[in-house]
């Protein structure tokens, strides 16, 4: 995670690729959209597969 002063960006928040740009309690922070390292639980797989379940009928 990084703070920046805001002139390079000029005030932009939101998420492009996988940088996401915000304001905490007044300083701008740029960070990394992560992804987790650790196999997914049983109640993630299941609900990924209520997802996908969804979707084929839609």
């Amino acid at each position: 995670m990084g703070k920046f002063d805001g002139k390079n960006f000029m005030g932009f928040s939101g998420k492009v690729g996988g940088l996401l740009a915000y304001n905490l309690k007044g300083q701008h922070i740029v960070r990394q959209v992560g992804y987790s390292v650790k196999p997914p639980s049983k109640l993630q797989i299941a609900r990924s597969l209520q997802k996908l379940i969804s979707l084929v009928f839609v």
